[in-house]
């Protein structure tokens, strides 16, 4: 019966999950300050999962974009790499937008 109790439970390992989304997610908010002060802008793939969101109007997208422009320089903007590797996510300060464009990549 002492076993039982010194395993960890379905309760600690669901808090410690949803902990760690949370942390992800506000993760966003100082690489997309840090790369708004860098000369290529975009933020690392491994928030290609925000892709998504950032692509429809709700909710979760106004929170991205207002995590990404918090200290974001005035004029400043990131830019996340599609996974189709031939178009970018913008997200500017002024006014906070997203929006797409094409990319050239030199790949033919």
């Amino acid at each position: 019966m002492s076993d039982d109790r010194t395993k960890p439970g379905l309760v600690v390992w669901t808090t410690a999950g949803l902990a760690l989304l949370i942390l992800y997610e506000l993760s966003f908010e100082p690489a997309a300050w840090i790369c708004s002060r860098t000369e290529s802008k975009r933020i690392p793939p491994i928030y290609l999962p925000f892709e998504h969101a950032l692509m429809h109007p709700t909710r979760i997208r106004d929170a991205l974009v207002w995590l990404a422009t918090i200290g974001m320089p005035s004029g400043g903007r990131v830019e996340l790499l599609q996974r189709n590797m031939r178009r970018v996510i913008c997200i500017d300060h002024d006014p906070p937008l997203v929006r797409t464009r094409g990319v050239n990549l030199g790949i033919d």
